[in-house]
């Protein structure tokens, strides 16, 4: 209801108690990946689209991270401990989550944005961005669900950051921008 609703000033006021009630539920069932997809994707969007203070962004996206890692590994196994792997060590065990963790991974993926984000000063978590980005092309592979059009949104927003010259793709950029708008009917303001 909160990512749908169209007064963000409200939601802005409204956020940090429910952030605190599922962080409540997350505590009393630390495993739990519907929780864990809701408190991560809800601190993400709070760190990312509220906060105007950097440190306090890093602090919550930081949250919002482990929350989408954790509900990544409790939905799938071999998924577990991604952080300081390597390019092809990641892609190993990415390749290994099905559709039925599509909803994790996608969490996985925004969440990882989101820090990144926060953290763009930081080159260890720019580094991360390759990997996010298989990640939500095996996502795509696996079928994105509900999430599909904003996963290719965020696949052509990575690919048309940079210029062509220092690894940009930007034609690939505009296909995924343009998928994500025919799929909405034109209804995604962002893409």
């Amino acid at each position: 209801a909160m990512m749908e609703q169209d007064d963000p000033v409200l939601v802005r006021e409204a956020i940090p108690s429910y952030l605190l009630m599922v962080d409540s539920f997350i505590v009393s069932d630390p495993d739990n990946a519907a929780m864990l997809n809701a408190g991560g994707q809800l601190y993400a969007a709070y760190g990312a689209a509220f906060v105007g203070d950097p440190e306090r962004a890093r602090v919550l996206t930081a949250r919002a991270r482990d929350y989408g890692a954790r509900a990544l590994c409790s939905a799938n196994k071999h998924a577990c401990d991604l952080d300081g792997l390597s390019y092809e060590e990641f892609v190993s065990k990415i390749s290994k989550v099905s559709g039925k963790a599509a909803d994790e991974l996608y969490t996985y993926t925004l969440t990882s944005l989101a820090y990144i984000r926060a953290n763009s000063y930081d080159y260890l978590a720019l580094a991360d961005l390759p990997k996010i980005e298989f990640a939500m092309q095996h996502l795509l592979s696996i079928g994105a669900g509900q999430n599909e059009i904003d996963t290719y949104l965020y696949l052509g927003i990575l690919n048309t950051l940079r210029p062509e010259a220092l690894g940009g793709h930007p034609e690939e950029g505009k296909m995924y921008f343009e998928r994500a708008i025919n799929l909405s009917d034109g209804e995604n303001l962002p893409a």
